[in-house]
């Protein structure tokens, strides 16, 4: 007994109520494919009144009484213009389709918006409240109940509902198996992330000025000496003037001690007839520079995932390989009022936490990728109506038979149908699953290997690890550490500045030493003393890194990347 019922759509729950014939059903087929709406295409008696009136109900309830239970089988809402209105039987088409669906869907997506399976840094703005963009990292499709018209998500591999064993309880001559695709066995990804590091401060470097005196000659420590102090401190860099490359001096104090803390020094001139006394000027400096630091950043990362998976034609020397390019300038930009990177200061995106929950997006995708590939064989087979009424393509199915390679399949249910035939009043069914051809297996990921202590010595996020293999969270991938890669650039940490990292170079020329020989050089008069010394003038060459208008690029690259696919049919079998 098949009944049918017009409902409101309120009315989304079965009841005895909607138990009862509001129309007489000549035949109907109910079709489900994955990720689609299931809808319902129904002949019924001519009732010979408007079917679209507004005043009459456009959703309907249709379900099967087998004598013992009556099961729902579908619920949904009329679509199109109804045909034949002027013959005997009158054709209509339900979808089951939620009013609200977009706002459904949407709920679904957000939920799934979490790293590392979605990662907007490498969305487009336009792109990321899409809901069907959160689904590129998994391998997965959205689903509608045709009842309930939940809106929820299923793996396409394994059926969340559980695995209906058919085996061979089908119609023998309907069985059909046909190969849909040969899949891909590898995806290269080449990802691009830019940003422009910015950081601003002060460095004090005296001491980096001291030391360079004394390499000529200043036996005091933290202090500067010279011969030729008075031009020395009249050509000293000024408060808040610009050094260039994002460099400007900061506050400076250079007072003269010798006399006052120190005693004073000096040195005789070898002249001839007098005797001149050249005083060696003492001072205690004090300089700090300031920096602004806007740097064009740049890493890529290139890596090529592999999967294994069964032959399917003799010669596969030319396979191809997915190309999937990836470029975004978005980890320093707020998304949600957060910055991905943290802190501008930064002199990586790869190397921090984000940035490695970033690169496991992109594994993700080229996972995929490359299990929707491995997808790769279609089997039907027309079943009982009893059995496909319990179908949803939340399921995976087995069907058994000796002429299906190794005698069986399980497959993800891709679609299901089931129906009533007019002409005999026979009740039909059909199933489609897709398999996987992969060679099944599991990873075992090489230990990995910390780059400070031994593993569990520190805290988890204290050190990253620089060998060994980590296991993508899916256990079927795994990769390389890089934590031991190299940044490339020149080694300035903006977290913690010091003279070492910034000052290129600074040294003295004509120093005391060297002053103090061209005093002790025998002249005939003062005079002769004076212009010798005043043309070896102590000068201070200081070469600062560039901290602005600079860019660096550092380059990573993986070995190939394992993954495993589920082996749901073998078409190796004998």
């Amino acid at each position: 007994m098949i009944y049918f019922a017009w409902v409101d759509s309120t009315d989304s729950t079965f009841s005895a109520a909607f138990q009862r014939e509001d129309e007489s059903v000549f035949s109907f087929t109910v079709d489900h494919s994955e990720g689609d709406f299931a809808s319902l295409s129904i002949e019924i008696l001519n009732p010979r009144v408007g079917l679209l009136g507004v005043a009459r109900s456009r959703w309907a309830w249709l379900s099967h009484d087998d004598g013992t239970t009556v099961t729902p089988l579908f619920f949904g809402r009329l679509v199109g213009v109804p045909e034949r209105v002027t013959e005997e039987i009158v054709s209509l088409t339900f979808v089951a389709r939620p009013l609200n669906y977009t706002t459904l869907k949407q709920a679904v997506a957000d939920g799934l918006r979490v790293l590392p399976w979605f990662d907007p840094v490498w969305i487009g703005a336009d792109r990321r409240t899409d809901p069907d963009v959160a689904l590129e990292a998994r391998t997965a499709l959205y689903h509608i109940d045709r009842t309930s018209l939940a809106v929820t998500v299923s793996d396409i591999v394994a059926g969340e509902a559980g695995t209906v064993d058919i085996g061979g309880g089908f119609f023998r001559e309907s069985l059909d198996m046909r190969y849909t695709q040969i899949p891909a066995r590898r995806v290269r990804v080449n990802a691009e992330m830019t940003w422009q590091q910015q950081a601003s401060g002060s460095i004090d470097i005296s001491r980096s000025i001291c030391d360079a005196f004394a390499v000529a000659g200043t036996t005091l420590t933290n202090r500067i000496s010279t011969f030729t102090g008075e031009g020395l401190l009249r050509d000293w860099p000024r408060t808040g003037q610009s050094i260039g490359a994002g460099w400007r001096v900061g506050p400076v104090q250079l007072p003269r001690v010798d006399g006052v803390n120190v005693a004073p020094r000096g040195q005789v001139a070898n002249t001839v007839f007098h005797r001149v006394y050249f005083p060696e000027w003492v001072v205690e400096p004090s300089m700090v520079l300031d920096y602004s630091a806007d740097r064009a950043r740049a890493e890529t990362f290139a890596f090529t995932v592999a999967s294994a998976t069964q032959e399917m034609i003799a010669d596969n020397d030319d396979e191809d390989v997915i190309e999937l390019d990836f470029a975004s300038s978005a980890a320093a930009e707020p998304i949600d009022g957060v910055i991905p990177i943290g802190d501008l200061r930064r002199r990586t995106w790869f190397q921090t936490d984000r940035g490695r929950d970033s690169l496991r997006y992109l594994m993700l995708v080229a996972r995929a990728r490359l299990v929707a590939q491995a997808r790769a064989v279609e089997i039907s087979a027309d079943v009982p109506f009893a059995t496909a009424i319990t179908l949803s393509c939340r399921h995976s199915a087995t069907l058994a038979d000796a002429r299906i390679p190794g005698g069986s399949a399980t497959g993800k249910v891709v679609r299901y149908s089931f129906g009533l035939t007019g002409e005999d009043g026979a009740l039909t069914g059909s199933v489609t699953i897709a398999c996987t051809i992969g060679t099944g297996g599991t990873i075992t990921p090489v230990d990995a290997v910390p780059g400070y202590a031994e593993g569990g010595y520190v805290d988890t996020g204290y050190q990253v690890n620089v060998g060994g293999e980590e296991l993508l969270l899916t256990g079927d991938m795994a990769f390389d550490h890089f934590g031991g890669t190299e940044i490339a650039d020149d080694g300035i940490d903006f977290f913690n500045v010091t003279p070492e990292t910034v000052v290129q170079d600074c040294t003295v020329i004509n120093g005391p030493t060297a002053q103090r020989a061209v005093i002790l050089t025998q002249t005939v008069t003062p005079q002769e003393a004076i212009n010798l010394l005043n043309q070896s003038f102590t000068q201070v060459q200081l070469t600062m890194f560039p901290v602005d208008g600079v860019s660096f690029l550092t380059a990573y690259e993986l070995t190939d990347i394992r993954l495993t696919i589920p082996q749901t049919i073998n078409l190796e079998a004998a």
